[in-house]
């Protein structure tokens, strides 16, 4: 019977995507010195993601995705509109939110146009909704069609029927919120301005403390396992991590610290995004930080060198992974190189992204004509 011995992958902790081995010299390619008997060979098995790699297949390197998406392109409102997330249900049902400025000569604020605060596409069409009141919404989670939440400073909830809006006031709260996440919606996370973390458990709202006042700017979660960031200038950069026992800081650094680190995270701490309760993916003007669960800072950096902010980052996979931000920056990690997408040069600016299977979409506002963008790429 042929002896095998299997790889399990860390990534975290690497220069590359690969795990190296040393292979004895009596060994054939692909096959490395038995753990239990030095005599004999086994075989090199990789586990579900990786395969086997290197000038003697006894790595294991992290399988790698297609750079190649078609795109489609669609500007919504006038100068001034401005989209800030997007929740994808299939390619016929995305919802983006945001302020999307339109003519309305009958206005009844007196200025000559409508403030729309969401847009849903059927796939064929853009259709403008306000929702609530027209105050510029930030964030989405679309759960079902009788379950969605939105953020606009307030939580937002869609039962089907009503949309009804939390008045964190009514709670004893004094905060802000304009980002949120949850498992569903007995299970919510919202934050904001001066470190504010705010939990709904389907009956009440809780602040939890975070620890710091730096503002949030980008939430993410496994299960129980989630992850929060922010940046201020001024104060600094902040990534917090909650196992179930409430929110630890774990890195923090002032706002003059700018140093590249190789083995730790290091830089501006603007969004986070995570599909495992194992890792969290953090987007820094320096490129992509992988830090293990329960890290105390250490992570696997994959270098990529920003001209600007890098406002958001998601992915459908470790090895499929968008990011974006200022001055038109565009990249797709695919597990082992980034591709920079230049039709988008000079173009946007990307404040959030979401991947669902084979459809990515990236929204904010296109500088040329200062309207709300919604970038849709389907990946070949």
């Amino acid at each position: 019977m042929k002896k095998t011995i299997l790889i399990i992958s860390s990534f975290l902790f690497l220069g590359s995507s690969c795990e190296e081995h040393t292979q004895p010299a009596n060994c054939d390619p692909g096959f490395l010195q038995c753990e239990d008997n030095n005599t004999e060979c086994c075989e090199v098995m990789c586990n579900d993601g990786y395969h086997n790699c290197g000038s003697m297949l006894v790595e294991c390197c992290l399988d790698t995705t297609s750079h190649n998406f078609t795109w489609e392109i669609d500007t919504l409102g006038l100068i001034g509109s401005i989209l800030h997330d997007v929740a994808i249900v299939d390619e016929n049902n995305i919802w983006v939110v945001g302020d999307i400025r339109m003519p309305d000569p009958d206005s009844t604020n007196g200025t000559g146009y409508q403030n729309y605060n969401a847009a849903h596409w059927d796939g064929i069409n853009w259709e403008l909704m306000v929702i609530r009141n027209p105050t510029p919404t930030k964030g989405i989670i679309y759960f079902s069609n009788d379950d969605i939440w939105m953020v606009n400073g307030y939580p937002m909830h869609w039962d089907g029927e009503d949309w009804t809006l939390y008045s964190l006031h009514n709670y004893g709260m004094l905060v802000a919120v304009e980002h949120l996440w949850g498992t569903s919606s007995s299970n919510m996370y919202f934050v904001g301005r001066n470190g504010a973390i705010v939990h709904y458990n389907g009956t009440t709202f809780t602040q939890m403390n975070s620890g710091t006042d730096v503002k949030l700017l980008s939430i993410t979660g496994f299960e129980d396992k989630i992850w929060v960031c922010g940046y201020e200038d001024f104060i600094g950069s902040v990534l917090l991590e909650n196992d179930g026992d409430g929110f630890k800081i774990v890195y923090f650094k002032s706002h003059d610290f700018d140093q590249i680190l190789s083995d730790s995270l290091s830089g501006k701490t603007m969004a986070v995004w995570t599909n495992s309760p194992d890792s969290v993916n953090v987007n820094t003007p320096f490129g992509i930080y992988r830090l293990p669960a329960n890290s105390s800072g250490e992570a696997r950096f994959i270098p990529n060198y920003w001209l600007g902010f890098p406002f958001s980052i998601g992915g459908n996979s470790q090895n499929d992974i968008f990011t974006g931000g200022d001055f038109s920056s565009v990249y797709h990690y695919n597990g082992s190189t980034y591709q920079y997408y230049p039709e988008f040069s000079g173009r946007t600016r990307i404040l959030s992204i979401k991947m669902k299977e084979d459809i990515s979409c990236l929204v904010g506002v296109e500088f040329e004509t200062n309207k709300a963008i919604i970038i849709r790429g389907y990946h070949e």
